[in-house]
């Protein structure tokens, strides 16, 4: 909400939201995650009985389990694609190059979408990510043309969702990769279960940068959402010599983001989890599974081809903090047991290592189910109540050892004095005392810069703000920030928390800024923001140094907080009273 140049914040206002005796009970759920179902595809009889079986269960159990989403890990089909994709149109095969048995080839992908047809025929949500094998071929990541056909966006143009069938999961996909041409790779779905809105951002296989600052932005547009992430190749087999077959991917992404819960995927033959810590303390579960590339004979107690149709199953009870992990054969009709090693397809003994459960307190990290709580409202400026913990600064590449720290106004260009200027502001002390509370969720956070008033000060190009993941001071510099600031996951965010246009000269703009405080009362340390241009024609801000106070940067945020069970009948009255209703006399 942009602010006027003289409007009036009231402080701590109080709304009241939904607070009963049973504000914290929520219904245990399931979460259904399906590992590579290539193999099964070989053949029309196993399809059935396996890939086939394993859909069928999940529609079979959709009531009793209360299975809110679905997940599969890619690698739906074997051989790859029956053609080379055209040079005109990407999209469509070019049926006068031909790649080996295409009969065959097409067989395969049609049980594979005949399997996921079983989702879609009962309304069942889900999420699909593509496998090596989903490419050219397996060793080819090029051309995927015939996924994107059978497993792409327009698959959910007609979800409908059989716990709310208007509402539906799917939220969007990733544009243009300028690095293969092709859109629509990665995924993302929100599904609500227990009181709780989840995520789940669905990445193909070998995620690069394009992709991750894709995820990275989904996030920042779905700030404190519990948020699970499926892609095909990332947790190695055990042991194995790293945790992690694609560390990028945690060291750019999962660590990076408190709300990141737990990651799924397929790819090697076993299971593993690797529990990792991201910047706020918390532990992420981070899981490999895949059982249909292994017989397993011995743990189903029967022949059973390559797996049994195992799928994992993952038991949410919310109000017991835990997640109950089983793996069950649909063929076997039999749980396999939680650690144990087998021999694969190949002779190798591959290691299965699952936990029994693991802890998940939904409502310590993200609120009381259906977000219950009060609402309040508070405002940062420096020299406003008492506050003076603002910073702020530029650096020049083309000044590189000027300190800019105490100046009124601030740069943010792509040519000034023929190099790029980029801004940093850090808002410190905004949790504990009489600030936000600890504890508190995080609704929504805007932070307001002015536009100063010097001629040419506004810009018509986009100004980025990205969340700091490495600290700065007011006595930093272009050299000492090491050529500036760097949005690569590792100095900055790869995904832009909010662009604006500050294109009038004299006024406000307002950047969202809730993902960084949801990230912050999280427990990930608070380093900040930096600014970065979009073009060569720069904008100058007014900073913390500036004379009048109502140019001075502003943070707002509306917060949460779940009350003492003896107060939430005085706060009741407070509300109401502040919303000029009728509120009986309370007796603690």
């Amino acid at each position: 909400m942009p602010l006027f140049r003289h409007a009036w914040i009231a402080p701590a206002a109080v709304v009241l939201l939904g607070l009963s005796s049973r504000a914290r009970a929520a219904d245990p759920f399931t979460v259904i995650v399906v590992p590579d179902t290539q193999n099964y595809t070989d053949f029309d009889d196993i399809n059935t009985e396996y890939n086939l079986g394993q859909m069928r269960w999940i529609r079979d159990n959709v009531t009793n389990l209360n299975i809110r989403f679905v997940m599969h890990l890619g690698d739906h089909q074997n051989p790859g694609n029956p053609y080379r994709a055209r040079t005109d149109d990407i999209y469509e095969p070019d049926l006068s190059r031909p790649l080996g048995n295409v009969a065959d080839k097409e067989a395969k992908w049609g049980r594979a979408n005949d399997a996921i047809q079983v989702l879609d025929n009962n309304n069942i949500p889900y999420s699909a990510v593509p496998g090596n094998h989903d490419y050219l071929d397996h060793d080819t990541k090029s051309e995927p043309w015939l996924y994107l056909k059978t497993f792409g966006p327009q698959r959910y143009a007609n979800e409908q969702n059989t716990w709310a069938p208007e509402q539906r999961t799917y939220g969007g996909a990733s544009p243009v990769n300028p690095n293969n041409g092709y859109a629509g790779m990665n995924t993302y779905h929100r599904f609500d279960a227990g009181g709780y809105k989840f995520l789940n951002i669905a990445l193909q296989f070998a995620p690069d940068t394009h992709d991750l600052a894709w995820a990275q932005t989904i996030i920042n547009e779905n700030p404190g959402l519990p948020t699970i992430i499926t892609t095909h190749s990332y947790v190695n087999t055990k042991p194995a010599a790293n945790d992690y077959q694609r560390p990028e991917i945690f060291d750019k992404l999962v660590k990076n983001n408190p709300q990141v819960v737990m990651t799924f995927n397929g790819h090697l033959t076993g299971a593993n989890r690797v529990e990792g810590t991201n910047i706020a303390g918390r532990k992420v579960q981070q899981m490999l599974i895949d059982f249909q590339a292994s017989q397993l004979d011995a743990q189903l107690g029967g022949d059973f081809y390559r797996g049994g149709g195992t799928l994992r199953q993952l038991l949410f009870d919310p109000d017991n903090d835990r997640v109950t992990i089983k793996d069950y054969s649909v063929v076997a009709k039999k749980f396999l047991p939680s650690n144990f090693t087998a021999p694969d397809n190949d002779g190798d003994i591959a290691t299965y290592a699952t936990p029994a459960s693991i802890d998940l307190d939904l409502d310590g990290q993200f609120g009381l189910p259906n977000r219950a709580g009060i609402i309040k409202t508070i405002s940062f400026r420096q020299g406003l109540n008492g506050y003076a913990s603002t910073a702020d600064t530029f650096l020049e590449q083309a000044l590189p050892d000027d300190v800019n720290g105490n100046e009124a106004t601030a740069w943010i260009d792509g040519d000034r004095n023929g190099g790029d200027a980029h801004g940093l502001i850090r808002f410190s002390n905004l949790f504990g005392g009489a600030n936000i509370p600890n504890g508190a969720m995080i609704e929504s956070a805007e932070l307001v810069l002015h536009t100063s008033e010097a001629t040419d000060s506004q810009s018509p190009n986009v100004i980025s703000l990205y969340r700091m993941l490495n600290g700065f001071t007011e006595n930093g510099t272009w050299n000492t920030k090491v050529n500036g600031i760097s949005a690569d996951g590792l100095e900055a965010i790869l995904g832009a928390n909010d662009g604006v246009t500050p294109s009038v000269r004299d006024g406000y703009v307002s950047f969202d800024v809730t993902e960084s405080l949801a990230a912050w009362a999280a427990g990930a340390p608070n380093e900040g923001w930096a600014l970065l241009a979009g073009g060569n024609n720069g904008w100058q801000w007014d900073t913390s140094e500036a004379l009048d106070l109502l140019d001075r940067p502003m943070l707002n945020v509306t917060y949460r907080m779940v009350p003492e069970p003896a107060s939430v009948g005085v706060l009741a009255c407070a509300a109401m009273l502040m919303l000029r209703r009728r509120c009986r006399s309370h007796r603690p």
